[in-house]
């Protein structure tokens, strides 16, 4: 009985290991997954309303989803340069069930865990 349980336990984790072989994402998935955090970055941080007077509001709160539907439907022009920048400055470490992606911007280290298909940044 525990032979059978013993086998079963390895045949488990060997179809695990096969499934996170193969949905361990590679650079370029990394590249589109950290470019897009960074454009949202860049959106919250140049489109951000500051504190103003109530009757400024409305206007500001215009401006502010004014600038993020530029940024947002300038799409490629904006993508495409801080993706070639994300595969510039990352590295990766590839553990054949997981990746270890860490790019190194001035004054920030980004650190992320790819497996599965997806991507947790810590």
């Amino acid at each position: 009985m525990l032979k059978s349980k013993w086998g079963k336990g390895v045949i488990a984790l060997t179809l695990l290991s096969g499934v996170m072989v193969a949905t361990n994402p590679n650079q370029q998935a990394y590249a589109e997954y950290a470019s897009e955090k960074l454009v949202t970055q860049i959106q919250d941080a140049t489109c951000q309303q500051q504190k103003s007077p109530e009757f400024l509001q409305g206007i500001l709160s215009s401006a502010g989803e004014i600038c993020r539907n530029a940024i947002a439907s300038s799409g490629d022009v904006v993508s495409l340069p801080v993706q070639a920048i994300v595969n510039r400055t990352t590295t990766r470490q590839n553990f054949v069930i997981l990746s270890v992606y860490t790019t190194e911007l001035p004054n920030t280290k980004i650190t992320s865990l790819g497996a599965f298909g997806n991507f947790i940044t810590f």
